[in-house]
């Protein structure tokens, strides 16, 4: 078992790769060694000024180039968070240098003295990296000395979620009968071929355990193939708003709204879909008051497809390769686990 209150704020390892590296490896490196979903932040500050970006999503066991450049003598930052689809409370691996983020992925550069993020950002706290100018370094978001291993961390990232869909599991890195169990169940009640790869079936855990949690707010999950770019309208206290672009991997979520619904319809857009109701748009990031005179306002028009979320605080759309999927309903789910 993993012990609790171990993960807030703390960024529990930072792992220096070779110094030896040649252009090819310069890079800065992010490793997931949790049993949880990770998406990660990082910041590049120079004499100018500074950058944060993110979101980057790593799964158990696996690890993601950042930034493939020579690192330098700037200072770089990271941060890390736990997916949504995960039961309870959102735990984070960070320092005390709080930046600018968004719940979008996002990018954000700000001259030397001038950092303050605007309205539709976040200050998080983020972990400074001390790679002592090398060219390549290796940061290690760790939960447990337990998942010191690809394979350890792979077993128990997929344990934990398999609980988020139902599952009642020892949360450790040892595979067994009750895990091979609750993994068939799983793998059947989705008709996952049984060459689906790990990532392909951590794309899956995640996106079922979002359908029945989801977070407060408005969410997008991409249940189809390839990468959808999405953008989304609503009453706002005045007059409509329209606003885009998130960029939504398949097999992932990207979180729209943060706050608490108070709306009774969002209106959605992807990249195929949508209907009658349209609204304003452009081809780059926006946010655009009200849904009229699109053309003459020098913006594009498009069509949105709406989703009821009356009464509801938190929302997670998916769309398929057909189009919006209809919410599930509770008779609908089952248990993987007979009991």
């Amino acid at each position: 078992m993993f012990g609790p209150g171990r993960w807030l704020l703390a960024l529990l390892a930072l792992c220096a790769a070779s110094a030896a590296a040649t252009p090819a490896r310069a890079e800065l490196e992010l490793c997931n060694r949790t049993s949880y979903i990770l998406y990660t932040a990082f910041a590049v500050q120079t004499k100018k000024g500074e950058t944060t970006q993110g979101w980057i999503r790593i799964v158990p066991g696996d690890c993601k180039m950042a930034i493939n450049e020579p690192l330098g003598r700037d200072i770089y930052y990271t941060y890390a968070r736990t997916s949504p689809a995960h039961n309870g409370a959102i735990r984070a691996w960070g320092g005390n240098v709080r930046l600018c983020t968004a719940e979008e992925n996002f990018r954000f550069s700000y001259k030397i003295g001038t950092v303050r993020c605007d309205a539709e950002a976040t200050a998080l706290p983020f972990a400074r990296i001390s790679n002592k100018n090398r060219p390549v370094w290796t940061t290690t978001f760790t939960e447990s000395d337990a998942l010191d291993t690809v394979s350890a961390a792979e077993t128990a990232g997929i344990k934990r979620l398999l609980n988020d869909n139902g599952a009642k599991l020892v949360l450790d890195n040892r595979a067994d009968k009750a895990m091979a169990a609750a993994l068939g169940a799983f793998r059947g009640r989705l008709h996952m071929a049984a060459s689906a790869s790990t990532h392909q079936l951590f794309d899956a855990l995640e996106t079922e355990a979002l359908k029945t949690s989801a977070p407060a707010g408005y969410s997008v999950c991409n249940d189809g193939d390839g990468v959808l770019w999405a953008a989304i309208a609503f009453k706002g206290p005045k007059n409509w708003l329209s606003r885009g672009w998130w960029k939504v991997p398949a097999g992932s979520c990207a979180r729209m709204l943060t706050m608490p619904l108070a709306l009774d319809r969002v209106f959605l857009h992807v990249e195929k879909h949508g209907n009658p109701k349209r609204f304003c748009l452009t081809d780059q990031t926006f946010e655009i008051e009200g849904r009229g005179d699109c053309a003459k306002r020098h913006f594009s028009e498009a069509s949105f497809a709406v989703t009821v979320t009356k009464g509801l605080a938190g929302y997670a759309a998916h769309v398929g390769n057909q189009g919006l999927v209809p919410p599930l309903k509770p008779k609908a789910l089952q248990p993987l686990m007979p009991k």
